[in-house]
């Protein structure tokens, strides 16, 4: 019988910890006073971090040496979902004797891709490749010599323009860093590409695609925490983990900020040293909306000519990128991504809700955010903060207070089309 879900409520199933010296294992979940997952889509990996309160004296008799494996497995109930992951103790903090049998400290997690990524470097030519093609090469270059990890698996968005790329003895994670900043995904004429771990394993793949589904994953509404708002009562006691607790806006638009960063437009001039030419491209933001997906509707500022004050201020951020006829393709680029990347710096919001292991880093949700003015309607949603919002952080707090999780969201572009117009 499935249990129903109230709030904050989680199921740690197990917390092991494997010896780095001999076969063994500890069970230690009873040992955990709080654990912190983190997945952020602008670092690679999944981290994390438990605060152990050991009775046991683990650190001694175990021992804890700083290569021992962690699984954890974390489950909320009346949820499909279970979170499973691998994780490496790679740092022993904060120890503090807080009685005479008992210390506390803190074990920092972190996957063993990026143990794995910090002991390789890959120098290799990818003569006329894709660079989604070289993605999946380099990736693949982290188990080359050890057969006894089990790979993850990778997600990996096809690119287009076929390419001579050389890696000049870079670690494997440096190396698709920069491919993703190089990178147009097939069909489209962006180039905002991350590489990111959450939950389902690794992804190489751009913004444009992910904002592409049609409908959110989730719909979520603010409702302030241990107050009587009309939106948790009208909420069953399953689907309170829809009710959004508390929110902070990190940031809002900055024009000035956007100037500089060649967000409205650009110039950048392509020379070429050994034949002595050079080319200049101008970048319009108004002009190469339509080319790209958004997680919006409508652009941050007036598609109106006359409204429209920065599409001339093309010398606002202006570049020299030299180039040759061999690497020809490889920089055209570096205005959309500047623009795009700029973009997502726009709109960012922080939400704390209870404890829900099936949100992960990469998706679309919706979030409906009551507007402060005065109405005779029961429910008027805010419409510049509202709207379509790409998740970019998780955070997942369980500790004896229960499970919490904290979200950042992003958005670039407003929500209302009539909010420019109207």
């Amino acid at each position: 019988m499935n249990q129903e879900r109230t709030s904050g409520q989680y199921k740690l199933e197990s917390v092991k910890l494997y010896s780095s010296i001999r076969d063994d294992f500890l069970e230690i979940s009873d040992l955990v006073g709080e654990l912190n997952i983190y997945e952020d889509m602008f670092n690679n990996t999944i981290s994390g971090n438990m605060i152990i309160e050991d009775i046991w004296n683990v650190i001694g008799k175990f021992p804890i040496v700083g290569h021992e494996d962690v699984t954890i497995l974390l489950d909320t109930p009346d949820s499909d979902d279970e979170m499973e992951l691998v994780f490496q103790v790679y740092k022993l903090s904060d120890y503090n004797r807080i009685s005479e049998r008992v210390s506390a400290y803190t074990l920092n997690l972190i996957s063993k891709e990026y143990i794995l990524n910090q002991g390789l470097s890959v120098s290799k030519s990818y003569p006329k490749s894709v660079i989604s093609d070289i993605v999946k090469r380099v990736y693949d270059e982290l188990y080359l010599h050890e057969v006894h990890i089990k790979p993850k698996d990778i997600e990996i968005e096809n690119t287009r323009s076929i390419q001579d790329i050389w890696i000049p003895n870079w670690k494997p994670f440096d190396a698709i860093n920069w491919l993703a900043s190089k990178s147009v995904p097939e069909g489209k004429f962006g180039s905002n590409f991350f590489f990111y771990e959450n939950r389902d394993g690794y992804h190489f793949k751009s913004v444009e695609e992910l904002s592409s589904v049609r409908e959110p994953v989730e719909t979520y509404r603010y409702a302030p925490k241990n107050f009587s708002h009309p939106e948790k009562i009208m909420q069953p006691m399953k689907d309170q983990y829809k009710v959004v607790e508390n929110y902070t806006i990190e940031s809002t638009y900055d024009v000035l900020s956007n100037l500089r960063m060649g967000m409205y437009s650009s110039r950048v001039i392509y020379h070429d040293m050994i034949s002595r030419l050079y080319a200049i491209k101008d970048y319009d933001y108004a002009e190469e909306w339509d080319k790209h997906n958004h997680i919006g509707n409508s652009m941050m500022m007036s598609s109106t000519e006359e409204r429209n004050k920065f599409h001339t201020k093309k010398l606002g951020y202006q570049r020299i990128v030299p180039i040759s006829n061999e690497a020809q393709g490889l920089s055209n680029n570096v205005q959309e991504r500047l623009s795009q990347l700029q973009q997502l710096h726009s709109f960012r919001m922080n939400v704390t809700m209870m404890g829900d292991v099936s949100r992960k880093i990469g998706d679309i949700v919706e979030m409906e955010i009551e507007s402060p003015e005065e109405t005779d309607r029961e429910y008027i949603p805010d419409p510049f903060y509202s709207g379509r919002y790409l998740v970019t952080g998780v955070r997942h707090i369980i500790n004896n207070r229960g499970h919490t999780t904290l979200m950042e969201m992003v958005k670039d572009s407003y929500f209302d089309v009539e909010l420019l117009e109207g």
